[in-house]
């Protein structure tokens, strides 16, 4: 009996071995490749479609400078696709990672270079000075200040997203205040425009971070932060009952010692149609009004 017992576990022992060395070895994850336009090309605007291959259903990460762009996932047949914007002329690094439902990097892409016609961007006059890089917030609410262009309309980006507009005074500076609202940490960066909303220049990235405790809305007496995209601008706090607060003849305005309420704003501009809301202090702490400009007779 012994024996066969022996025989059974040296068959056992061959079948397993035979088992492990014929099973597919785990596949290690492909990174994403970009497939049009193809790496080290030349485009005519920043803002271009990627269209690239990846393992099918699985989720790409493309990230442009060194900074998260954008999501994506492919489908049945790996293809993936979305648009992004390069920013402005110039050399622009480019990234492509596997990424799992987490967010975790699962592979990862050369580095290749995207390029867009025309004078690389200028940083020069278009600078955030204030909070200071790696600085924490004390609240939610972020007070960014910085020089521009005098006269021009400078946009405040969180991420990629353009957040607000404000005006660059006449001795050169803006401040302009967001309201995060969601602790954790972010990248900000500010662009001068042009009229036509094109991008004269851009500055330094600021990362800053927002505690968790900063979150929660502090009470009253409260900051209402006003700020717009027109230049000439008033803005005009209003109790509910219509009784004026305070106007102030500026593109970003800070109302101080608010009591909790509802209140009513006005933003006017020559050559802009005005804009009316309502704020609820402590909820409401930093609005920014983008105002269209009136029709031409």
């Amino acid at each position: 009996m012994a024996w066969r017992n022996l025989i059974f576990v040296l068959l056992g022992a061959i079948a397993l071995l035979a088992f492990l060395l014929t099973r597919p070895s785990p596949q290690t994850p492909l990174p994403p490749a970009l497939l049009e336009p193809p790496a080290g090309a030349s485009l005519e605007s920043p803002q271009v479609r990627l269209v690239g291959n990846a393992q099918p259903n699985s989720l790409v990460e493309v990230w442009i400078d060194g900074l998260r762009a954008a999501l994506v996932a492919s489908d049945d047949a790996g293809r993936w696709s979305t648009e992004v914007n390069l920013s402005g002329p110039g050399d622009h690094r480019v990234q492509l990672k596997a990424v799992d439902a987490d967010r975790n990097p699962l592979a990862e892409s050369e580095e290749f270079s995207l390029s867009v016609e025309g004078q690389p961007l200028s940083s020069t006059g278009t600078t955030i000075t204030a909070p200071a890089d790696g600085s924490t917030l004390g609240s939610s609410i972020g007070v960014f200040s910085g020089t521009g262009p005098a006269g021009r309309v400078v946009a405040v980006l969180v991420g990629e997203k353009v957040v607000g507009r404000v005006v660059v005074r006449q001795d050169g500076t803006w401040t302009f205040a967001y309201d995060f609202r969601i602790p954790g940490e972010y990248n900000v960066r500010a662009r001068a425009l042009d009229p036509q909303q094109n991008i004269l220049s851009e500055g330094n990235i600021v990362r800053i971070s927002v505690p968790e405790a900063s979150s929660q809305h502090k009470s009253c007496p409260c900051t209402l932060r006003l700020s717009t995209n027109a230049a000439g601008a008033t803005l005009t706090l209003r109790r509910e009952n219509g009784e004026v607060v305070s106007s102030q003849a500026a593109s970003y305005a800070a109302f101080t010692n608010l009591p909790e309420a509802t209140y009513r704003y006005t933003v006017e501009a020559p050559g802009f149609q005005s804009y009316e809301g309502t704020a609820k202090t402590p909820d409401n702490r930093a609005i920014s009004v983008w105002l269209e400009a009136s029709p031409r007779p």
